[in-house]
């Protein structure tokens, strides 16, 4: 770009957005007009305020996680024979615990919008109190190793664990140097002294996706009311599935008095008129499925409807069903009587029977209702009876679905929200052209956000799924393999067995039971395949049990749970 505002925009943000989503935004603004020039500059600060607050939780801007994806689950489940390899008596300490007198686990208060919980239940404590604990965890490394880390640190007990984990990890394989060799650097290691060019970008903001343009649009989109949000809603379900103009769309919602249902049916009858017929047996048969299966939808509007859309079935399948629906709600209407009825006369009236409406009908009726009292009674006692008497339907539990199931659905559910964050954004970039695009991608965005929130919901299911064929399959109740598990999905599903274990116990003596046992081991790998060669998974998890109070000791790629503290 040759317009030197459009350059200062670019320089200003250019370390937090990527550059052609910064110009994409500026081309559809004047910048040379002072008031939509601070129009962009908004919309460049609104997508900008988040990005160092979205790096921080270890999400990429797609919304998900960088290690995650759904190939992923599936080779973590081809490999999880691996994390079994570990010797269960490996790293075996046999150390007194402190008496609690604690009995069962506080209420959870860690969530997974929080994959990585502060500790702070160490804040205020002496250094020698924080030190002994760190050692009581990490065994294996020497006092002056955990002294000098805490130091290190400033006295911050979390810094230290993470700085302990990795050490303890060196020091187990062997890679950890000591002494001057610590200090030596080949010559061939030493990087070359060369200018640095161009401009310098924090990792991580080279990517913005379409989740960010639809939180722009989500912001920019003036205020919309009820009654519009449901007419761009019906007005974008027509023009999505019929594949037409939404403009097309909002002239025939419009003349059509706001009916979804009604703005359907013109497009059908435009449809009809052009004089299209089903030509080949597959689309005979798949109308005359179609007119058994929804017999309310007059059969002329079945041909158009498998004509527009009868590539996509299951939207054939929605707009039949729909429409079905419209004409069983609509009302009845009045018949057409071919010939006129004429009061009877006074004679004719003479000859008709009487009708029992004197007193004595009305006695006899009576008469006749009591007798049939007493029989109704003894049929409503013997039914209230029998009532009581039968056994109470058995509660049914909600079986979790398997894991395949809920990969599926997890693959599904990804596949609508990118679906939703292209149409958000391609309407976001056509905003400029009609106010109408711009509030379609406020819609979009919205759907976009309450997809990914179920996906999300999906994934954690995918990860429970996985980790209990991982339990069944190992046949150890006491060992639960994290490996390829997401960092919010591994703590809590760590911090749910971790409670699960100590319930297990026996109840008055949890302290001395869990003692004695081998303890819980949560396996979490040691983070080969991960960003910097650092497992996330095994710094939160570890950050998660030391913070819920639970007794942890630290081995090489795993945590074993001793008790309570």
């Amino acid at each position: 770009m040759s317009d030197p505002k459009a350059d200062a925009l670019i320089a200003e943000f250019a370390s937090l957005l990527d550059e052609v989503l910064i110009i994409a935004l500026v081309s559809d603004y004047d910048l040379n007009d002072p008031s939509q020039l601070d129009a962009a500059r908004t919309t460049l600060q609104s997508l900008a305020e988040n990005v160092l607050a979205e790096e921080a939780t270890g999400f990429n801007p797609s919304g998900t996680s960088e290690a995650f994806s759904l190939d992923g689950f599936v080779d973590a489940k081809e490999s999880s024979s691996m994390s079994h390899d570990y010797d269960s008596t490996s790293h075996a300490k046999d150390s007194d615990s402190t008496a609690t007198t604690l009995t069962t686990p506080p209420s959870d208060g860690f969530t997974s919008a929080n994959p990585a919980p502060r500790i702070r239940s160490y804040e205020g404590k002496s250094e020698e109190t924080q030190v002994a604990h760190l050692h009581d965890m990490f065994a294996d490394l020497k006092v002056h190793d955990v002294k000098l880390a805490f130091k290190k640190a400033d006295g911050d007990f979390q810094t230290t664990l993470e700085t302990l984990l990795n050490l303890q990890f060196l020091e187990s394989a062997g890679e950890r140097q000591k002494g001057i060799d610590g200090f030596f650097r080949p010559d061939d290691d030493r990087p070359a002294k060369k200018k640095r060019k161009g401009k310098q970008r924090r990792a991580g903001s080279s990517a913005i996706t379409s989740p960010t343009s639809a939180h722009a649009a989500d912001s920019l989109s003036p205020a919309v009311s009820g009654s519009e949000l449901r007419r761009l809603e019906d007005i974008l379900f027509v023009a999505e599935k019929l594949d037409l103009p939404i403009e097309e769309v909002s002239s025939v919602y419009s003349r059509n008095g706001g009916s979804r249902e009604s703005t359907i049916l013109e497009f059908l009858d435009r449809y009809a008129q052009r004089g299209t017929h089903a030509s080949d047996a597959a689309t005979e048969a798949r109308i005359s499925e179609l007119s058994k299966r929804y017999q309310k939808l007059p059969k002329h509007y079945l041909s158009p409807l498998v004509g527009l859309v009868g590539d996509i079935p299951e939207t054939v399948e929605e707009l039949a069903a729909l429409l079905d629906a419209n004409f069983s709600d609509l009302p009845p209407q009045r018949l057409a009587i071919s010939y006129n009825l004429k009061p009877l006369t006074g004679e004719e009236l003479e000859e008709l029977p009487t009708t029992a409406a004197g007193p004595s009908s009305k006695a006899n009726k009576q008469q006749q209702t009591g007798l049939r009292q007493p029989a109704a009674a003894a049929a409503a006692a013997a039914t209230s009876t029998a009532t009581i008497l039968s056994p109470a339907p058995a509660p049914t539990s909600r079986k979790p679905p398997s894991y395949e199931a809920a990969l599926d659905s997890a693959a599904r559910l990804a596949a609508s929200r990118h679906h939703s964050q292209a149409a958000a954004a391609r309407n976001f970039r056509k905003g400029a052209s009609h106010p109408l695009y711009r509030a379609a991608a406020s819609v979009y965005a919205d759907r976009a956000r309450e997809e990914t929130r179920a996906y999300l919901r999906a994934r954690g299911a995918v990860a429970d799924a996985l980790v209990a064929d991982r339990c069944a399959a190992s046949r150890d109740p006491d060992t639960v393999d994290l490996h390829g598990i997401e960092v919010a999905d591994g703590v809590r599903l760590a911090l749910d067995h971790a409670r699960g274990w100590w319930r297990r116990l026996p109840g008055e003596y949890r302290a001395r039971a869990a003692r004695e046992s081998r303890g819980l081991v949560i396996i979490t790998g040691i983070g080969r395949h991960c960003v910097g060669g650092v497992s996330r998974l095994r710094q939160s998890v570890a950050a998660a049990l030391v913070e819920d109070g639970w007794r942890v000791e630290v081995e090489t790629g795993r945590f074993r749970v001793m008790g309570r503290r």
